[in-house]
């Protein structure tokens, strides 16, 4: 497994961060479960099937909290 496999979660949450995009680069974050656990991952779109991966972690809780609600809600 690798963190690529968090865009294969159902439950993942995903969303722009606007706090820290800028004109030029529209940032995106994701909410997941890899083989890690559930994982913070930040990237941006540099082409149309290419991605760069800004920054990992594991999800703090409030991400957690996110996350399970999205669960619920399928």
């Amino acid at each position: 497994m690798r963190i690529t496999d968090i865009f294969a979660d159902p439950f993942a949450v995903e969303f722009i961060d606007e706090s820290h995009s800028t004109e030029e680069e529209i940032r995106y974050a994701i909410i997941g479960a890899t083989v890690y656990g559930l994982v913070f991952l930040v990237f941006t779109e540099i082409g149309p099937d290419e991605l760069h991966f800004i920054s990992a972690r594991l999800a703090e809780k409030w991400m957690v909290k996110e996350y399970e609600q999205n669960r619920k809600r399928y």
